[in-house]
């Protein structure tokens, strides 16, 4: 944040310090503007303007444009697309709790994406591997079938354990798995 009273230069130096493109400005503690590096190229180098004689109040871009801390992201992604703006403070009852940068936004829906992609990533695994098993039991189940098919041509008692054998298996595929 700078006040209100503080230069351009001021601001320019106190983006530089905090390694930020933008400031919020305060009047008597509350939130009336923002200063952002934008703003200090148009209005002060562009205009040919002394930095260290023009307030921030001079240069903000305002009315601010705000939002609550309870404000969904999408409609704070709303509010920034209809003003044109990259950056919105976060304002309880006149006092400055954060900003929320379109970089911020940007990377909550990056880690939306991934978390999504991960996801279906799961699903699909889980499904293929059902799917898989599934062909597998079909292919299991012809199979013995066929056996069975070919054991009816035995004879004997090889023939009558067999047949118990596959009796089993085939009970055993088709009792569900937890």
């Amino acid at each position: 944040t700078i006040a209100a009273e503080a230069t351009a230069r001021d601001a320019a130096d106190a983006m530089k310090d905090g390694a930020v493109g933008s400031l919020v400005v305060l009047r008597d503690g509350a939130p009336v503007g923002i200063v952002t590096d934008r703003d200090l190229l148009e209005r002060v180098v562009a205009a040919g303007k002394d930095a260290a004689a023009t307030s921030s109040a001079e240069v903000m871009s305002q009315p601010l444009q705000t939002v609550g801390p309870e404000e969904p992201l999408e409609r704070i992604v709303e509010r920034m697309s209809a003003h044109g703006i990259r950056r919105v403070p976060v304002v309880r009852e006149g006092e400055l709790l954060g900003i929320v940068s379109l970089d911020d936004v940007l990377a909550e829906v990056a880690e939306e994406l991934h978390d999504l992609v991960q996801g279906t990533r799961r699903e699909l695994f889980a499904a293929q591997r059902t799917a898989r098993a599934r062909e597998i039991a079909r292919d299991v189940g012809e199979r013995v079938r066929d056996l069975g098919e070919q054991l009816e041509h035995l004879g004997g008692e090889a023939k009558d354990r067999l047949l118990h054998e596959l009796d089993g298996l085939r009970e055993r595929m088709r009792r569900p798995k937890n």
